[in-house]
């Protein structure tokens, strides 16, 4: 458990808070947070009580008092003789209540000369204008590394047949890592999965902690581990963005902080459908080793995992608890754009307040990569210097470059290039994208197969001039992309000829 945060909660006792608002998902956590708080805030131990609705007031899981509602319990702690704590953990579900509220206003008053202390816990903060300058509020985050090697080691002492000294730290921290995003629930369950029938530690064990992890996070609904990264050496030219990100590789590293670098907060990458964006993305999270985690901010809105503030907000958690790691968010403007604000009104506008404040702020090894494609819709906000390391304009490939798009996609599908006249099929597809070239190469090979023999040079030629790329069928939105990042944005490529 965060050191840092039983010092601030202690801190808020001590200066006789009556009411803390204590915002988490997991209650067993809180509880044994605030049984901390009763065993070392005092000269001497005191009591921490908990009331839910459905067993009223309880000590150590033995009834004390049957109230039922929230107004009962208030009651009840206000005439309490002894200096103790209460744990209230359903009243989000009656907190707006007029005679709820009036209770909570009553017992401020009444125990605020006193160092007893209500403790309210839910998984989203919910507390009524009336009562906000009446308690205190802090966020109970995801645990961190301490916390979840302790669970680990706890574990482990449990297993007959694994010995704790045969517990290497490599494999340590490799489990930890694994388990890093999760909640203490989730770990508890991921690491007992991965122990089932165990009688030595290895890398399965890792593994089988990993492929839990990624299965939880993506019942989140708007986040997703991505396992199918590429080399960078896959991604056909770019060259200046490599540039940029290899002279960034590591800055994540301990000597990068002692040298007095800033932690990199992202980058934000514009420009034609179809040009490699997405999957320059995967090529950083294998060019820098982290984990890749991708955001849907359509999904934010949706509504089926709460407000849309509220659900980006556990997004950034997660991303920082699991930190070192990218970011990765497609399309931004699907969720973060001047049509939005039109759209959903307020809540845009807190989801736009909500990220930037993060990026401007944030002190955490969340690397940010952002997908644009139609930048021009973004707020003005959002690009301004602070915000992102850098904005990229990735654009149609060169010459040069369309070569090495070819000559990657006929070797990924088993094809010699030699064997193939690729200045020519280079200099036949200006105006082409990297995604239109790869379907021309896949468009050949079903013809050749379809004829059970070897794909030959005229069945590219032949899908060459059968393709209608987008930049004739989208001219006009391509010369308004490419004016608008001419003096806004650092082109990815450095521009060549044809």
């Amino acid at each position: 458990m965060s050191k840092l945060l039983l010092e601030t909660v202690k801190k808020m006792v001590v200066a006789k808070t009556p009411i803390i608002y204590i915002e988490s998902e997991e209650e067993e956590r809180v509880e044994r947070l605030i049984k901390t708080l009763a065993e070392t805030t005092f000269s001497k131990p005191i009591n921490a009580y908990t009331w839910t609705c459905t067993k009223g007031i309880e000590l150590n899981g033995k009834p004390v008092d049957s109230a039922k509602t929230p107004a009962d319990a208030i009651n009840w702690m206000i005439n309490l003789k002894e200096v103790a704590f209460i744990i209230m953990e359903d009243i989000q579900w009656s907190i707006n209540e007029p005679a709820v509220i009036r209770k909570l206003k009553e017992v401020y008053k009444g125990i605020r000369d006193t160092y007893k202390t209500i403790f309210i816990t839910a998984p989203r903060l919910t507390i009524p204008d009336d009562l906000k300058n009446n308690m205190a509020a802090v966020e109970l985050g995801l645990p961190l590394r301490d916390e979840l090697e302790t669970l680990f080691l706890s574990l482990v002492k449990i297993q007959k047949n694994i010995q704790e000294a045969a517990i290497t730290p490599a494999l340590k921290t490799k489990i930890v890592n694994a388990v890093l995003g999760l909640t203490y629930n989730e770990a508890d369950r991921a690491i007992k999965r991965a122990l089932i029938g165990k009688t030595a530690l290895d890398d399965s064990v890792v593994n089988t902690a990993l492929e839990e992890k990624y299965n939880l996070i993506k019942k989140s609904g708007v986040l997703e581990y991505v396992i199918n990264t590429i080399r960078i050496d896959e991604v056909g030219g770019m060259e200046n963005l490599k540039s940029w990100l290899s002279k960034r590789a590591n800055l994540f590293s301990k000597e990068a902080q002692d040298f007095g670098l800033s932690k990199p907060k992202g980058v934000l990458m514009t420009g034609i459908s179809g040009c490699g964006k997405s999957l320059f993305v995967k090529a950083i999270a294998s060019f820098w080793g982290l984990p890749l985690i991708r955001l849907d901010m359509s999904r934010v809105y949706e509504g089926t995992f709460g407000s849309a503030e509220e659900c980006l907000r556990k997004a950034i958690n997660s991303a920082e608890a699991i930190a070192p790691c990218i970011l990765w968010i497609d399309e931004i403007e699907a969720g973060i754009s001047i049509q939005g604000f039109k759209a959903e009104g307020g809540s845009a506008t807190r989801v736009l307040g909500t990220f930037l404040t993060w990026m401007q702020e944030k002190d955490s090894f969340v690397f940010v990569a952002a997908t644009a494609n139609a930048i021009h819709l973004l707020p003005a906000e959002i690009m301004r210097k602070g915000r992102f390391d850098e904005i990229f304009y990735v654009t149609l490939p060169n010459k040069a470059e369309r070569h090495q798009i070819f000559r990657i996609h006929l070797e990924k599908r088993k094809n010699n290039p030699h064997y193939f006249d690729i200045d020519l099929l280079a200099h036949s597809t200006k105006g082409f994208s990297g995604a239109e070239i790869e379907q021309i190469v896949s468009s050949a090979m079903y013809e050749a197969f379809s004829e059970n023999r070897e794909m030959k040079q005229h069945d590219l030629m032949t899908a060459i001039n059968r393709t209608v790329p987008l930049s004739i069928t989208m001219d006009e939105q391509i010369k308004e992309i490419e004016n608008w990042a001419f003096n806004r944005a650092v082109r990815a490529s450095e521009k060549k000829d044809d």
